[in-house]
C-alpha cells in the first residue's frame, strides 16, 4: 500500500455574496430558466441565471406573499401582505398595472402563453 500523501494546494477568489432569498414568497423562474425573481424581505431581485446579474431591484413596500413570473419572461406579478397585486414588466423596468384584492394571496399561477394570471384567495375566490 503507497503511503505517499499528496498535498494540493488551492487558492480561492474573493467574491461578495448577497442575499437572494428572505422571505416567505417561493422564487419563480421563467419558462426557458434564464430568469428568476424572488423576494428578500419587502423587495424583489430579478436576476438573469445565465450571467448572474441582478438585473431588476424592486423596492418594496410591504411584505410579498407571492411571486409569479411569466413564461416569456416579460412579466412579473407580485403580490403584498396588503392585498395589492401589481404587475411588473421586466421590459419597460416598472409597474404597468395595480389591483387591490379582496382577501390576502399566498399562491399564484401563469397559464402557458403568459396572457393569463391566476390567485388564489383566502376567501376561497379566483381572481384572474
Amino acid at each position: 500500500m503507497d503511503s505517499t500523501i499528496t498535498e494540493t494546494k488551492r487558492s480561492y477568489k474573493k467574491i461578495d455574496i448577497e442575499p437572494f432569498y428572505v422571505g416567505a414568497s417561493s422564487a419563480t423562474i421563467s419558462g426557458d430558466g434564464s430568469i428568476m425573481a424572488t423576494a428578500v424581505m419587502e423587495d424583489v431581485v430579478v436576476i438573469n441565471r445565465d450571467t448572474n446579474e441582478v438585473v431588476h431591484r424592486i423596492q418594496g413596500e410591504d411584505t410579498v406573499t407571492s411571486l409569479k413570473l411569466s413564461p416569456d419572461g416579460r412579466f412579473l406579478a407580485v403580490v403584498l401582505q396588503s392585498q395589492l397585486l401589481k404587475i411588473f414588466s421586466l421590459e419597460q423596468s416598472e409597474f404597468i398595472k395595480n389591483f387591490k384584492l379582496s382577501a390576502a394571496c399566498y399562491i399564484s399561477a401563469v397559464d402557458a402563453t403568459s396572457t393569463l394570471f391566476a390567485f388564489g384567495l383566502t376567501d376561497e375566490l379566483e381572481t384572474g
